[in-house]
């Protein structure tokens, strides 16, 4: 069964092989390369030599993409910010002028950019015994790592790469260090690699001595980084030990006192960046509750220098703080979760999504908090997300290596201290980069303090419980990544994988991590050594049965007075729903669509119908739209939303005063082109549906759809208040007989099939059908069973109806209107069969035209979502309210060049920003055909 859920997920998304999709996290192209490239002050060895360094066995360069490869890290095209072509997270630092120009990066102090040149600050990366002789000449620029290099994976499905921003690395940077430093040992041993490294610097060749005595030195200073966080048993690909690395480079290295030295035997995962801004606590311990402490000790870990010796230049570094600020309150404020890409991973099954949000309130939300009705999350007193710390029985082995318990010898910081001779080595680290960050603050002017305070109301030690938004995209699990999938979390510790491999960046979207098989890049995660012995840091146990609470269920639920492990079923609901989380749309939007099983098969069946069918009817000659084919003349119209529109009304394309320029396509819904109006038995005049397309240009805003031009927002609507079609099944019986030759009245058909199918309710949906199909063509307004308003005697005299309902906002919904202000009075001139293009012309020779453009809301609460939503045949008798204007002007629409572009445009309800997106299945389906229709018609339609 599982093996074929997974090849149906295949086939969902085969459709876009070999792509690769940035998903819609909030970010441009732009942010993307800003938080690539920009320098923060890592500094591991000169970037010249980076990029001349050969790899240890052969010729080829160590930064070529190959051996990037090897480590997990991404490559990257060459750009402004990143001229040489470096992976992502990697970059240049330094004074060079012309890169910090195309870099944009801030040069507030240029004396202090100049003093992280200077070798005492390297001291606490270089070490003591360092000689200032044989610093580097090449150090005006150095190469070092960006929050990019950890925080930036992809993911591989079907052929498709999938790029998560802020995500989990899957990088093994241990082995990354480790042989770099053994190829700048090659370098400057092997008098080849070093002539040719000579020469790629430009270096004089009677230099070459002094050349190989600077590289043996750093050589040595990384090796002995590498050696100094080196831990019994290497962490692998995705993990790796920051805070050992940070606690050795302050505690051990920086104060040059090797009692202070502990093993960095702790690796976690690289935790996820989105909603971190607003969370009191970060990290996987509740350790940071100040973002640029916390940022400032990662430059700290990864190559930043400094100085802790006594004097002026005490607490110099290298950290570019400014930079720092714009990203954490910049980029990583506007960073969202990743949405679940249903159309490469496969449709969300909305029953076990529902099922599983049940199961989350029941059991995690009360450690694991969801955001509220309005979009937004439960706030402390400084506006963030409160997260409680829990011991759940997983490795403590992060926790230990933090404790107050472990002392450090505090040298020269001593007399800073209160004259103590020890200190924890967790506050240590926190008085240094403290006191970095104050230095670097008075020189850059950032204020820091005020723009993201400490929380005094510290957490006990434990781990965060923070928002599982976007979960799905962070395997492998737990702090310290020994759970391959989130299947295996909803187990108990004896039935996880002892060992698997790690790496692999092919993703399983049903257990929801990636492929645990060996392959030619990875590593194998292991809990035991090969003797059986647990090693320590990797124990996969915990977060397993329950806790003290009965809202506390970890791999249980409590039911009928006691507890008793998951169903298989109910674990498979609780991945689905935080596959969902945050969901493509709100929690608002999740109820108020009820998604039918089957819907997406019949969606198919229906695009291919209608594609079958333009083909047959148009087979020698243009193609025409597969609905609303003939059209009365495009115009151009101005659309103005009211000045005085209330505050509560005010979303999305509805801004207070707001214009946009507009066409507006008049049409008949018949599939076939025929005459404007018809007569039936006794010469009265039949009449149809019509339609009225709106397209607002200028339009800013999210859109729903991936780009294809300008961003417009289309108002697609019919001349009646509600569709003659209740859902997508219906409509598919409606499509299948349109195909039929030998069916010729095709509504009396549909009626009588629904009639006679035995269910009461597609027999009440015939009847609704039934009677919309007869007021539409009705020539009188009788009550409730003539037409819904007289026949119009030209397109710009009846009133249209949006008929299926939309987002407004977040959490309400809308079905909208045009009304003309000024209706002609005329009868309809049915004579000519195309009586109403020729009405539109002649009404606008000399007058302009004016609808009032009206709403109907409804709060999320006032819905029954069955009818309201899915069933678009209800009509809702709300009263409308007035929020904009369109006006058309006097104007020559008729002519053959006009009558192309009109053809040419493509409306869908599609068009337009996700704050009015379209809800229902009529809508859901809408959205398919519609491409599938332009695709038919050919590449030129305009959006």
């Amino acid at each position: 069964m599982r093996t074929l859920l997974i090849l149906l997920i295949a086939s969902v998304a085969a459709n876009a092989r070999g792509q690769t999709h940035d998903l819609d996290q909030g970010w441009t192209p732009e942010d993307r390369e800003e938080f690539y490239f920009t320098a923060q002050g890592s500094q591991l060895i000169p970037y010249q030599w980076f990029l001349a360094l050969e790899q240890v066995h052969n010729r080829r360069l160590f930064r070529d993409d190959e051996n990037m490869r090897r480590y997990g890290v991404l490559p990257a095209s060459a750009s402004p910010r990143n001229p040489d072509a470096l992976p992502v997270g990697f970059v240049r630092d330094g004074i060079d002028p012309e890169f910090n120009r195309l870099a944009g990066l801030r040069e507030s102090d240029v004396s202090q950019i100049e003093a992280a040149t200077r070798f005492e600050i390297k001291q606490a990366y270089l070490g003591s015994a360092f000689d200032e002789k044989l610093y580097p000449r090449e150090r005006r620029s150095w190469f070092g790592l960006t929050c990019a290099a950890c925080h930036t994976h992809e993911m591989e499905f079907a052929g498709d790469t999938i790029r998560i921003e802020g995500g989990s690395a899957q990088v093994d940077f241990e082995s990354f260090l480790r042989d770099l430093g053994k190829s700048l040992d090659a370098t400057h041993r092997n008098h080849k690699k070093l002539a040719r490294f000579s020469e790629r610097l430009g270096r004089d060749a009677g230099n070459v001595e002094q050349l190989r005595e600077e590289v043996a030195q750093v050589a040595d200073a990384v090796n002995r980084l590498v050696a100094r966080n080196k831990a019994q048993h290497s962490y692998g690909f995705g993990r790796l030990d920051a805070f050992g690395a940070i606690l050795n480079a302050v505690c051990e290295t920086a104060l040059d006192d090797s009692r202070n030295h502990r093993p960095s035997n702790a690796p976690v995962s690289y935790p996820t960046l989105w909603n971190t801004p607003r969370m009191s606590h970060v990290q996987w311990g509740a350790s940071a509750s100040n973002a640029e402490n916390r940022n400032v000790g990662e430059v700290l870990g990864v190559f930043g220098a400094f100085s802790v010796a006594a004097g002026p230049g005490q607490f110099d570094s290298t950290v570019r703080l400014a930079n720092l600020v714009r990203l954490e309150h910049g980029l990583l404020q506007n960073l969202r979760p990743p949405p679940w890409p249903e159309h490469i991973l496969g449709k969300l099954d909305t029953e076990k999504v529902n099922l599983g949000r049940e199961l989350f309130r029941q059991n995690c939300q009360s450690c694991h908090p969801l955001r509220k009705q309005d979009g937004s999350f439960a706030l402390n007193h400084l506006g963030r997300i409160p997260i409680r710390t829990a011991m759940v029985g997983t490795d403590l082995q992060f926790l230990k290596n933090l404790s107050p318990e472990d002392l450090a010898f505090t040298g020269p910081l001593g007399p800073l201290l209160g004259g103590r001779e020890q200190i924890p080595r967790i506050r240590l680290v926190a008085e240094v980069v403290e006191r970095v960050k104050r230095k670097r603050d008075a020189i850059e002017n950032t204020h820091v303090d005020s723009l993201h305070p400490g929380d005094p109301n510290r957490n006990a030690p434990g781990f965060i419980s923070r928002p599982l938004e976007g979960i799905w995209a962070s395997a492998p699990y737990f702090h310290n990544g020994s759970v391959p999938n989130l299947y295996e979390t909803l187990l108990s510790a004896k039935q996880r994988s002892a060992s698997f491999w790690v790496g692999s960046r092919r993703f399983d979207p049903l257990r929801v991590g990636f492929e645990t098989t060996p392959a030619e890049i990875g590593s194998m995660f292991r809990v035991f050594d090969e003797h059986g012995i647990p090693i320590p840091g990797n124990s996969n146990a915990g977060h397993e049965g329950h806790g003290h609470d009965v809202h506390e269920g970890f791999t249980q639920t409590f039911e009928n007075g006691e507890w008793r492990d998951f169903t298989d079923n109910e674990r498979f609901a609780l991945i689905e729903f935080m596959k969902w989380l945050p969901g493509p749309v709100t929690d608002e939007q999740v109820q108020l669509e009820q998604i039918p099983n089957g819907e997406e098969e019949q969606i198919a069946g229906i695009v291919d119908m209608t594609a079958r069918r333009m083909q047959a009817m148009y087979r020698d000659k243009p193609i025409l739209r597969g609905v609303h084919p003939k059209d009365h003349g495009c115009v151009t119209a101005t659309f103005t939303v009211s000045p005085e529109l209330p505050a509560d009304l005010a979303v999305g394309v509805f801004q207070p005063g707001a214009s946009y320029e507009a066409l507006i396509r008049f049409s008949n819904a018949s599939v076939i082109p025929g005459p404007d109006s018809t007569t039936d038995g006794d010469g009265s005049p039949v009449h149809g549906s019509r339609g009225m397309a709106v397209k607002l240009f200028g339009v800013r805003g999210e859109p729903l759809l991936p780009g294809s031009g300008a961003l417009t927002q289309d108002f697609v609507m019919v001349n009646q208040p509600a569709f003659a079609f209740a859902n997508v099944e219906d409509y598919e019986v409606i499509t299948k007989l349109l195909l039929d030759p030998s069916v010729t009245d095709k509504s009396a058909e549909f009626v009588k099939r629904l009639m006679e199918s035995g269910d009461p309710d597609k027999a009440e949906r015939a009847r609704r059908t039934a009677q919309i199909a007869a007021r539409i063509a009705s020539p009188q307004v009788d009550g409730d069973r003539g037409a819904f308003e007289m026949p119009p005697a030209s397109p710009v005299d009846a009133a249209y109806f949006s008929a299926a309902p939309f987002l407004f906002g977040e959490h309400r919904v809308m079905k909208f209107r045009a009304r003309p202000v000024n209706r002609s009075s005329d009868s309809p001139d049915v004579a000519s069969p195309d009586y109403l293009r020729d009405a539109l012309a002649r009404r606008l020779q000399s007058e302009p035209v004016v609808f009032a453009f009206e709403i109907q809301v409804r709060d999320a609460s006032e819905l029954d979502v069955a009818a309201d939503i899915e069933n678009a045949s209800t009509e809702w008798h709300d009263e409308f309210t007035a929020v904009a204007t369109i006006e058309i002007p006097p104007q020559e629409f008729d002519s053959a060049s006009l009558r192309e572009r009109c053809e040419k445009l493509f409306f869908t309800p599609w068009h337009g920003v996700v704050e009015h997106r379209p809800l229902g299945g009529i809508n859901r389906l809408r959205r398919a055909v519609y491409i599938k229709s332009s695709e038919v018609r050919g590449a030129q339609t305009e959006r």
